[in-house]
């Protein structure tokens, strides 16, 4: 057992004591679960599922796609959703200088991959970025953001990541399908932003934000949340490559004519 003072209060804490907190946002099923070492009071909450749209590519130099050029019909791509739940919270304190508020961003991603086998050739990894903005200064220095972290080695495919300040502390599930990383490519006192290369390699990520404000003041959170949605345009044109065994034919060549979407949050 750990004793703890926060912020002029003793917080008693053990292996099992940790708050368990779940919550359901708009338009979503659960969308959280965490544990955190003091209370949190959910402020605002909500969720939206748009759809994303994978990369095209012609995968290997061994694969049926670089031998036999695009195929006459548009290659099916993968698909699929990404479920945000942005919520603002504010932890429990009886400091007199300073509140303290944590903003989380969950996001799952489904992926719909094409029946035919031979179309896995033609996918190209699809990235993803989440980043915030606080409308508040932080005070005292306080402030953090998940750090970056990957996939466990081995068959584990979860793993906890904790973040804190000033004795408010959070550890939130990441859930992996395959090998991956998630980076957080910046931290300062008002914002914050991560990345990863491919959302097919990632069911389920949960990040945290947390900063001190002026006693009283209340954060305003701009969230920006970017998903892949690669669109084309098609042309006919003779195949380059002719496989040795398969006559040359007139394939739908695609260009690319966008790459993201962007939704914009506020809490």
């Amino acid at each position: 057992m750990v004793l703890r003072r926060l912020f002029g209060f003793a917080l008693v804490a053990a292996a099992g004591a940790a708050m368990l907190v779940g919550f359901e946002g708009f338009n979503a099923a659960p969308a959280s679960a965490y544990s955190s070492s003091v209370p949190l009071t959910i402020v605002a909450s909500g969720c939206e599922t748009p759809s994303w749209k994978g990369k095209l590519s012609l995968g290997s130099t061994n694969s049926p796609a670089s031998l036999m050029g695009w195929p006459e019909r548009k290659v099916a791509q993968v698909t699929g959703t990404a479920k945000y739940c942005v919520t603002k919270l504010r932890a429990k304190d009886s400091n007199k200088s300073a509140d303290y508020y944590l903003l989380e961003v969950a996001t799952s991603w489904t992926s719909k991959f094409p029946k035919n086998p031979n179309d896995k050739y033609y996918y190209g990894a699809s990235g993803w970025k989440n980043s915030l903005k606080s409308s508040k200064a932080t005070v005292k220095k306080e402030f953090d953001a998940t750090p970056s972290f990957k996939k466990p080695t081995g068959d584990k495919t979860s793993i906890s990541i904790g973040v804190g300040i000033a004795g408010v502390s959070v550890s939130a599930t990441q859930d992996f399908v395959k090998t991956a990383s998630v980076t957080r490519s910046s931290l300062e006192n008002q914002s914050a932003s991560w990345k990863s290369s491919d959302v097919t390699s990632i069911k389920r990520t949960d990040l945290f934000f947390t900063q001190a404000v002026a006693n009283k003041s209340v954060p305003k959170y701009t969230v920006t949340l970017t998903r892949p949605y690669y669109t084309y345009s098609f042309t006919t044109a003779k195949t380059k490559t002719c496989h040795p065994y398969v006559p040359c034919y007139y394939a739908q060549i695609p260009r690319e004519t966008g790459k993201s979407r962007e939704l914009v949050i506020v809490r």
